[in-house]
């Protein structure tokens, strides 16, 4: 019984610490900030639908990672060479979702694409997540990951 009783407080005071976690790293609301990622967000999709990065290159943080749905990293200088070679037929993205958390924000979003890199023909849905931070009161993105998402499986 005793033990039990140790339990149950050790329960309580657990839940207590994840609610407090919660709201304190809960995403702040500042409609101005995540407008202004969405757009950088929205300048990467037509550069890559054109193949120019030029409009969005300016947003990449010179100390940027990108981590490939392979698992390869990359750097900011390599993920913008990319943009120069990728040919997207089609890139939709969907379900955007973007966070504040103070000076950072994070995008998440699927996105149905179809192009061809290195002369090898790809299509899918990615599910993407890009990390920014405010840098002299200018967005950077420091980080982006992609995976792929896998077909549904078929009905029974």
């Amino acid at each position: 019984m005793k033990t039990l009783f140790r339990f149950s407080r050790f329960l309580c005071a657990l839940t207590a610490l994840l609610v407090c976690a919660c709201v304190t790293f809960a995403a702040d609301s500042d409609p101005r900030a995540e407008k202004e990622v969405r757009e950088i967000e929205d300048l990467m999709v037509k550069g890559a639908l054109k193949s120019d990065p030029s409009d969005f290159e300016k947003y990449i943080a010179d100390d940027f990672i990108n981590i490939l749905p392979n698992g390869e990293f990359q750097t900011g200088k390599e993920f913008v060479a990319d943009f120069k070679v990728v040919k997207f037929k089609e890139y939709k993205m969907q379900n955007m979702k973007v966070r504040i958390y103070g000076e950072t924000a994070v995008a998440t979003s699927l996105a149905k694409a179809q192009f061809s890199f290195k002369g090898a023909e790809m299509s899918g849905r990615f599910a993407s997540t890009d990390v920014f931070v405010r840098r002299n009161g200018e967005w950077k993105m420091v980080s982006s990951h992609s995976t792929v998402v896998p077909d549904a499986p078929p009905a029974k």
